[in-house]
């Protein structure tokens, strides 16, 4: 018989009673990173998880030790009760708001965390931020709870290991939420790389072992590598190299924040210039010190961190993939990011800016701590001398088989021809921030029946031809983008050439629209006038926390 359980929230009690399920290292992780708003913890036992019964079977019990087959799940309230509350048709409304999902433990002996959904409410010191959750339906004693999370586990250290539960994280994510992708356990997806040692105990992944198994579990995945993305980017040292003194570097900093433009520890971690963009000699002194150093800014925040500016977007299109920090023999999910911060300090810059620049932090979800952990832009503010951006070496982005326009197209070739040619914002006098995704045509139509105010432009969106996927690229003043509203909106076919011209499938300007006459029926002009000037953000594929 499966026991259920209320008990307070007290580690050392479910310690005693279940030692080789909790040992101490596992206790001080539980201990400090569960909020204290949870207060009770509801105990089933035994619980059969399929992932851990998997990996069992095929490797614990053929070991000489004992090795538990059965798991425990312990369900996190914020609510208290007594030891006494049983859970019941009686007191099942009143749990239902106050469940912040479970953790399984096993009988791993050292890393005992198996499969966990946790809301980020459930953990210590997890900031606001913007993040890929999906919504779960946990089945206790046939009672239905709701939880918003992104699977989690430990590495067991002997089957698993790092990289293989970053891959199962997203794996998990996107087979409960689309039918394409296959079910896979975390023991069949550390069976499925080609591999010519043995497999078990695991030394680990290459980065083109864990794209080998993303394919085999239905994706496209492609490879990005910060060694090639920014290779032409030199440090700050190499730029203070430039001036004669210190006093020179003085000025240019304390000008920097009376600009509002950046701080002083982001420039101190951060300041990196491409040497091919700027074309600087380090022979050469600047004439007018302050025109120039504003020149270098514009063009630096414009092409700063091209691999970092690459992620934030991979994450703004509701895409997880898995980090590589090569230097640390790791990797992690990657999973959402800050919220954006300080717009208003850069009312005076000139020019597009990126959303990127507004964002200090990446949420990652790491097999060796808690889920939700940040990793920050700049190294010294880092959380308790965890990674920071610069850390994160390659990524492995699982794409959609129909997503074959590549982001770097979008960045380097399609926009800027869009932003000059037919926004004619490039050289604008505003600060335009400019946020950039992909999204599924079906969603972006959805929230514009929902959330447009101009029924022409409502119209057009709904009745234009367009892919599974799309590119958006969304452009506003800093003012109107705290209201979350936006001026300009490009709309890119996903599924495009590289190189393909006649790749849009319609632009907003403003208080028009051109539609792409491949798009719409052969008879509808190409160029509407709209009701509205402005639209609101597109807000779909991430939540917000």
């Amino acid at each position: 018989m499966i026991i259920f359980k209320f008990v307070k929230r007290d580690f050392n009690y479910l310690q005693q009673i279940f030692k080789k399920y909790i040992p101490d290292t596992i206790k001080i992780i539980l201990e400090d990173g569960i909020s204290t708003d949870v207060k009770t913890i509801l105990i089933e036992y035994p619980y059969i998880d399929a992932d851990y019964r998997d990996t069992f079977y095929n490797d614990f019990s053929k070991r000489f030790k004992f090795f538990n087959k059965n798991s425990i799940r312990l369900h996190l309230f914020k609510s208290e009760f007594g030891n006494s509350v049983k859970l019941n048709s009686e007191n099942y409304e009143g749990l239902i708001n106050s469940y912040c999902g479970f953790i399984t433990l096993r009988d791993t002996k050292v890393f005992t965390i198996g499969r966990s959904l946790l809301n980020p409410k459930a953990l210590k010191g997890v900031t606001s931020g913007h993040c890929i959750l999906a919504n779960y339906k946990i089945n206790i004693k046939g009672y239905e709870f709701d939880i918003q999370a992104f699977p989690w586990m430990q590495q067991d250290a002997n089957v698993s290991r790092c990289a293989h539960i970053a891959i199962w994280c997203i794996v998990r994510y996107f087979s409960e939420q689309y039918h394409f992708y296959p079910f896979k356990t975390l023991y069949q997806i550390t069976n499925l790389p080609i591999m010519n040692t043995r497999k078990s105990p695991s030394i680990g992944l290459t980065i083109h072992q864990i794209s080998q198994i993303l394919i085999s579990c239905n994706f496209s995945p492609e490879v990005y590598l910060r060694r090639l993305i920014d290779k032409d980017c030199i440090n700050l040292e190499s730029f203070k190299s430039l001036f004669d003194n210190k006093e020179t570097i003085e000025r240019l900093i304390t000008l920097l924040e009376q600009k509002g433009i950046i701080d002083k520890g982001y420039i101190t971690s951060n300041f990196n210039f491409c040497t091919d963009t700027l074309g600087l000699d380090a022979s050469n002194e600047f004439n007018n010190f302050e025109n120039d150093i504003v020149n270098l800014l514009k063009i630096y925040l414009k092409n700063q961190n091209i691999f970092n500016l690459l992620l934030y977007t991979f994450i703004e299109s509701g895409i997880p993939f898995i980090g590589a920090l090569e230097s640390h023999a790791h990797a992690v999910a990657v999973i959402g990011h800050g919220k954006l911060k300080n717009l208003n300090n850069y009312f005076n810059y000139r020019g597009i800016l990126d959303s990127f620049n507004f964002i200090d932090r990446l949420i990652v979800s790491d097999d060796n701590c808690l889920p939700y952990k940040n990793i920050f832009k700049d190294k010294f503010i880092s959380d308790n001398n965890y990674f920071f951006f610069n850390d994160l070496t390659g990524a492995i982005v699982p794409f959609y088989e129909k997503m074959f326009l590549d982001i770097n197209f979008i960045y380097f070739l399609i926009l800027p021809a869009i932003e000059k040619n037919i926004l004619k914002i490039e050289e604008t006098q505003f600060c335009i921030i400019r946020r950039v995704m992909m999204t599924s045509s079906n969603s972006f139509k959805s929230f514009i029946i929902k959330k447009s105010q101009d029924k022409f432009y409502k119209e057009i969106i709904t009745s234009s031809l367009m892919p599974k996927f799309i590119w958006i690229a969304e452009y506003s003043k800093i003012d109107n983008f705290i209201k979350g509203l936006i001026e300009y909106r490009i709309i890119i076919d996903a599924s495009s050439i590289n190189y393909d011209p006649d790749v849009y499938i319609n632009i907003k300007v403003a208080d028009e629209i051109i539609v792409n006459s491949l798009s719409i029926e052969n008879n509808l002009e190409k160029r509407y006038k709209l009701e509205n000037q402005f639209e609101p953000l597109y807000i779909n594929n991430l939540r917000e926390f």
